[in-house]
């Protein structure tokens, strides 16, 4: 494999000749951020991070050895996902045992409220009621029938039809 051709090929804009430096590098990369990292998962994100930055930056390559600017790449990205955990640190909602089990019944997420449904049907219980009173102070006493159906239509359960003897 001749590299300085392939890195000239790729600032050309062949992606095969980047693909070929990739698939060379690839499980050394990998073992960096394994080492740095400490999972498996997170140190193959961080090498397609790094993978990806280093093609955007490749133009910045000032010769030398390109395995020791590609794996300063893996390694930095590395160490940025590890700042970015410390400034936002994830709590599992499965969280494990003592022996490496989860728990399957979550319940500390458990919320002894009401449901937001059951929540608009109390606003909407107590909302009618109370505007019902501040018209009955108001006008002191019903001066048409026409009121006694908006109070009715307003008290009512949700869903129910309104009597045709009503309309």
């Amino acid at each position: 494999m001749d590299e300085q051709a392939l890195i000239q090929d790729a600032l050309n804009g062949n992606l095969d000749a980047f693909n070929g430096l990739v698939l060379h590098y690839q499980d050394m990369a990998y073992n960096v951020a394994y080492r740095v990292m400490g999972e498996h998962g997170a140190a193959g994100d961080a090498c397609q991070e790094a993978f990806i930055s280093a093609y955007q930056k490749l133009h910045q390559y000032r010769g030398g050895s390109f395995k020791s600017w590609l794996l300063r790449i893996v390694t930095n990205a590395c160490y940025d996902e590890l700042r970015r955990r410390q400034r936002r640190p994830v709590t599992p909602l499965m969280p494990e045992l003592d022996d490496g089990e989860t728990l399957e019944d979550p319940y500390w997420i458990e919320d002894d409220q009401a449901s937001p449904e059951e929540q608009m049907e109390q606003a909407a219980l107590e909302k009618p009621s109370s505007i019902a009173s501040a018209n009955w102070k108001k006008n002191s006493a019903p001066s048409s029938s026409s009121w006694m159906l908006k109070v009715w239509i307003m008290r009512r359960p949700p869903k129910l039809p309104i009597p045709l003897s009503a309309r």
